[in-house]
């Protein structure tokens, strides 16, 4: 006789459907559990036989019904009306979710190995869900955050972050790594809010790395503007230890991309600031991250450089390469460096936003961003922030009142381009290149009203730069506070290189194209400026205030000058007639002389011509002629101007002529025009000379114009000769002294 033994089942019914690795848990139908925890106890025990908890109508979890599970488990919602009440905080590990309504009435820690698929929530709570552990998906799940922070005794109206609770928090630890949050709708109904979506950075050891926020939607379902944060990654390090870490916090391998606000939200990366607005250095490294293809209304960054390890690490975290962070293709208003608050620290000099950055083919109204560089504790000097590939179209500047710590900005806070704060050492960080600029068009709430927006300053910068093949437009009519380009050397050595760009203010007054404080070492070289003059009248296109150097040449319709003095100028002074000569530089005159002769000649000294007769001499006549020296090709001649002072003696019967003779055509390519000799200075000025006219003793000015709309094209086969001949009568007695200033010549490129 064989006797059988019988094992003691754990719950029989689960005997009745052994074929299928699933369990059924209602609280309304036929099932094989009423409620989780038997059913969770079930899949935890026999993980092997069934790991699947189909779960149909409202379950109510008052006690943790074992969330926190050591092996894998599916819990699925089959029904419509599946609902899961979280009432009480449990923690969560090793379970997917998926196709749940959660109501939230209680903080839920999130371990490792746990998914959202397809899920709903709702929760009136500040902090829906803290993640401590990796491995964590939030994926297709929409979710309704109905927590009024207002008056928690945490919140604050005027931080327009406050990274300390959000819906899905996170306090980064040493290895927080693949974090997926893709493809859910966030919805808000309040204008005072948390972020959705927070990580903070408590210690310098905390490290996220591949976090991926993506294809997500942000809905503020309020009638006015919501310019909060929705997305924050914040440093909370608020101590500075000695020596600084070379090592700080960082993000690795982390996408901030393809995310859509509904209005104008905010995505920030940033760090604590001390409230002087001082230097703090807590920010996060971020390597190989991204901030790419997402709509929203503003985008902060503020980061630290990382120094590589150079040794071999098995943490499984990637230290070991350079910092950048890639802010590219997304469709905003304002691309900034704000602080934790979501403020700006203008004037401030932040000096923690030390890390690289990459801002390109962005299409957004403003990018002023923080450029400290080094913070004193990095070994070396890094280019730090390129600019690149942008589209700016101007908008209601009022937006970027925002983001000022003190509410408001400085009165030319509408600049499209402002880095501010820089490295001390003037070392080339700056690279802003091939960006365009344009004025905006806002249409009012009736569809038919429009209104024009244009910026004050297209590029506002101090630190050393690049700034080549840009497109400048949409720049206000004004003449007192408009320019294109403004730069104020952080340092006398600093450096800037200016070129390939194109400016265009069409109707527009300006004050200047390009406009420098003290200092720097500019190179401003074939540029395109669209008009000759700023204002219709001056033709002060660039101002640059006592540079260390200058080179300002070959811009289109740049008004630039060749001078020379006539002393030793081509062959020499020539004589015909009874009459002894000595021309000789002079320098008791040459301020009086060079004023007249203008700009350029300012440095060169007058040339004096002493004319001796013994007896009356008729009709002598002198010359100089020689080619122009240092005149460029490709330019057209304007006028030429010389000043001429009878300084003792007496003339009568003088005539002078000037002229400036092509050598490939022989003739003269300036002409004068009609007008009056008029009184003026003691001295007679000729501008662009061809005809003769009288020169005697008493003061004249006469003024010549080009002969042609076109004027003269210089060019390397066609050399341009200057020639003054001088025809006059003379008595004996006392020497007569004549004074010429330089020759300016005026060219337009």
């Amino acid at each position: 006789m064989t006797t059988i033994t019988l094992g003691t089942p754990s719950d029989v019914r689960i005997f009745g459907n052994e074929t299928t690795n699933s369990l059924l848990v209602s609280s309304i139908n036929p099932a094989n559990y009423s409620n989780l925890t038997q059913a969770i106890n079930w899949a935890v025990l026999n993980n092997n036989v069934a790991n699947v908890i189909n779960v149909s109508g409202p379950l109510t979890i008052s006690s943790d019904p074992g969330f926190n599970s050591s092996v894998p488990i599916i819990i699925t919602g089959i029904s419509g009306n599946t609902q899961l009440t979280l009432s009480v905080s449990t923690t969560i590990s090793n379970i997917t979710f998926n196709n749940l309504n959660f109501i939230i009435n209680n903080t839920t820690i999130i371990g490792s190995n746990v998914s959202f698929n397809n899920c709903t929530f709702t929760t009136t709570i500040s902090k829906a869900f803290s993640l401590t552990g990796n491995n964590i998906i939030f994926n297709g799940c929409n979710v309704n955050y109905n927590n009024n922070p207002v008056g928690d005794g945490t919140y604050s109206t005027i931080n327009l972050v406050n990274s300390s609770n959000a819906f899905i928090y996170s306090s980064v630890g040493t290895t927080s790594t693949d974090i997926n949050i893709n493809k859910c709708i966030f919805t808000s109904s309040l204008a005072d809010h948390y972020p959705f979506i927070s990580f903070e950075f408590p210690n310098f050891s905390s490290t996220l790395q591949n976090c991926n926020v993506s294809n997500n939607k942000f809905i503020s379902n309020i009638t006015t503007k919501d310019v909060r944060a929705v997305i924050s990654f914040i440093s909370t390090i608020n101590t500075t230890p000695i020596p600084i870490p070379l090592e700080p916090a960082r993000m690795i391998n982390c996408r901030i991309d393809k995310n859509l606000c509904d209005k104008e939200q905010m995505i920030i990366i940033s760090s604590i600031v001390k409230t002087s607005g001082t230097t703090f250095i807590a920010a996060p490294a971020v390597i190989n991250s991204s901030i790419s293809d997402n709509t929203c209304g503003s985008i902060s960054y503020m980061t630290r450089f990382n120094v590589p390890e150079n040794y071999v690490s098995n943490t499984g975290i990637v230290k070991n390469k350079e910092d950048c962070l890639f802010i590219e293709r997304n469709a905003c208003k304002l691309i900034g460096s704000f602080n934790n608050a979501g403020k700006a620290n203008v004037g401030a000099n932040l000096l923690s936003n030390s890390g690289k950055v990459v801002i390109k083919e962005n299409s957004c109204s403003w990018i002023q961003v923080d450029n400290s560089g080094d913070t004193g504790s990095d070994p070396v000097d890094r280019l730090s922030i390129s600019i690149k590939d942008n589209i700016l179209t101007c908008t209601d500047s009022t937006f970027i009142s925002n983001f000022w710590g003190g509410g408001t900005g400085p009165s030319n806070s509408n600049t499209a381009i402002w880095i501010f704060g820089a490295d001390s050492d003037g070392y080339m960080e700056l690279d802003i290149s091939n960006n365009k600029f344009n004025n905006g068009v806002g249409v009012a709430i009736d569809g038919v009203t429009t209104t024009t927006y244009s910026y004050y300053a297209c590029v506002n910068i101090g630190d050393s730069a690049k700034i080549l093949d840009n497109n400048f437009n949409g720049i206000i009519n004004s003449t007192t506070n408009s320019v294109f380009i403004q730069i104020s050397p952080i340092i006398s050595t600093a450096t800037y290189f200016i070129s390939g760009n194109k400016f265009v203010r069409n109707a527009s007054g300006i004050k200047n194209y390009i406009i420098s404080g003290a200092g720097g070492n500019f190179t401003v070289v074939n540029n395109f400026f669209d008009s000759s003059t700023v204002d219709g009248s001056s033709t002060t296109l660039s101002n640059f205030t006592a540079p260390s150097t200058l080179i300002y040449e070959r811009n289109k319709n740049q008004t630039s000058q060749v001078a020379f003095t006539l002393g030793g100028f081509g062959s020499g002074l020539t004589s015909i007639g009874n009459i002894n000569t000595m021309a000789s530089p002079v320098s008791s005159v040459s301020t009086v002389l060079t004023t007249v002769a203008n700009n350029s000649a300012v440095n060169l000294i007058c040339t004096t011509l002493l004319i001796f007769a013994s007896v009356s001499v008729s009709d002598q006549e002198l010359s100089w002629t020689g080619s122009i020296p240092g005149l460029p090709n490709g330019v057209k001649i304007l006028n030429s101007k010389i000043g001429a002072w009878l300084f003792s003696g007496q003339f009568s019967a003088a005539t002078i002529s000037t002229s400036l003779i092509s050598t490939s055509s022989s003739t003269n390519i300036l002409d004068a025009s009609a007008g009056a000799i008029t009184n003026s200075l003691q001295h007679i000025n000729y501008d662009a000379y061809a005809n003769q006219a009288a020169l005697s003793a008493s003061s004249q000015t006469i003024t010549l114009d080009v002969s042609s709309a076109s004027g003269f094209i210089t060019s390397s086969g066609n050399t341009v000769v200057f020639n003054l001949h001088m025809v006059f009568n003379v008595y004996p007695g006392s020497p007569i002294t004549l004074v010429f200033s330089p020759v300016v010549i005026t060219y337009i490129w």
